[in-house]
């Protein structure tokens, strides 16, 4: 393992000299898609979530904030500069967990910059960037709950948010372990933490990432745990719209240039640091080793 980390490690050293080719111009002689479009209206629209900390969520002046935004921002500069505009504004475009796939199909918002994990059934509809970051599905529930695992549930609430991976991967672990469990869909994550913290269910599931941020801004942090194994892995990525390759490629070089200069861990280390979540070896090799076949 620590010599492919270090095979690794020298490719991402190689990686720099990779960032002069990302540099290299996207657009074709016509524009199309999502370029032409912000072309033509001087805007592009980005999806947020509102209660999706530390990815995607409204601070305490109501301003979208998070790790997602941040990379959302960085992704309207470059198409700031490729389109040569001397003006492009950002409209922030609220999105839920359940409408956000709709609306990047209809147009409503250009690049959703959430908690979205790529899957391949939402590829039926949709196009993602390269990932951002790895996490999964896991439970949180009080300490004094008895919940340590999966078939804890038995007879037990289970909190999920409606339109989520996670809201399927509980419904499939109950049939394979044979238990009845009762489901109750909530809106947001802030709800599913809520529920937990009020009795109406004993415990909420969703990414572990998310989970570490609940608990850690709760007002009583110690009452709170994270259990069970992960029962999936899944990677966020920026949600962009289908057969529209040139916005794609212009994101994937956003991204790629941003990792190969290290300004990505920079990013990393602002939002998930406090929370004792640094960049670490497995994450940065996958991420190279994405950046580097595709």
């Amino acid at each position: 393992m620590r010599k492919t980390l270090g095979m690794i490690a020298g490719v991402m050293s190689a990686g720099v000299m990779g960032a002069v080719l990302l540099a290299s111009p996207v657009l074709a002689a016509d524009l199309y898609g999502t370029l032409k479009k912000v072309q033509e209206t001087g805007v592009l629209r980005v999806g947020f979530r509102d209660a999706s900390a530390p990815f995607s969520f409204v601070d305490k002046n109501g301003k979208p904030r998070g790790y997602s935004v941040d990379l959302c921002r960085q992704v309207a500069v470059s198409v700031k500069r490729e389109l040569k505009l001397d003006d492009m504004s950002i409209q922030l475009v609220p999105v839920t967990s359940e409408n956000r796939i709709d609306k990047v199909v209809s147009g409503e918002v250009d690049i959703e910059c959430g908690s979205t994990s790529h899957t391949m059934d939402r590829r039926e509809k949709v196009d993602f960037s390269y990932f951002t970051f790895l996490t999964g599905t896991r439970l949180l529930a009080k300490r004094t709950s008895g919940i340590r695992n999966y078939k804890d549930l038995a007879q037990k609430t289970v909190a999920v948010t409606k339109g989520t991976t996670n809201e399927s991967r509980i419904a499939a672990i109950a049939k394979v372990l044979k238990i009845e469990t009762t489901v109750l869909t909530v809106g947001n994550h802030d709800e599913g933490f809520a529920a937990v913290k009020d009795g109406k269910a004993d415990a909420y599931a969703t990414d572990d990432i998310l989970l570490r941020s609940l608990i850690l801004n709760s007002d009583e942090p110690e009452k709170y745990a994270i259990f069970g194994d992960y029962l999936s892995y899944d990677p966020y990525a920026l949600m962009v719209r289908r057969d529209d390759s040139a916005f794609r490629l212009l994101v994937d070089r956003t991204l790629a240039d941003l990792f190969f200069r290290r300004e990505f861990n920079k990013l990393f280390d602002k939002w998930f640091k406090p929370m004792g979540v640094p960049m670490n070896d497995v994450l940065r090799a996958a991420m190279t080793i994405q950046m580097h076949v595709n």
